[in-house]
């Protein structure tokens, strides 16, 4: 029954390729959107705390 078990979970986390292989079959370029690049904003001046 261990020899079973050991075989089951043998089987279930072997990867037979690469995961950089996976990623890219489901992320590369041929796949997903293209994004628009953000503009550069300018972080707002800092809040003062002093004042009353």
């Amino acid at each position: 029954m261990e020899e079973k078990i050991t075989q089951i979970l043998f089987q279930a986390i072997n990867i037979p390729e690469q995961s950089s292989e996976i990623f890219l079959r489901y992320f590369g370029p041929q796949n997903g959107i293209d994004l628009e690049l953000m503009t550069s904003t300018f972080a707002h001046e800092p809040i003062d705390d002093k004042e009353t």
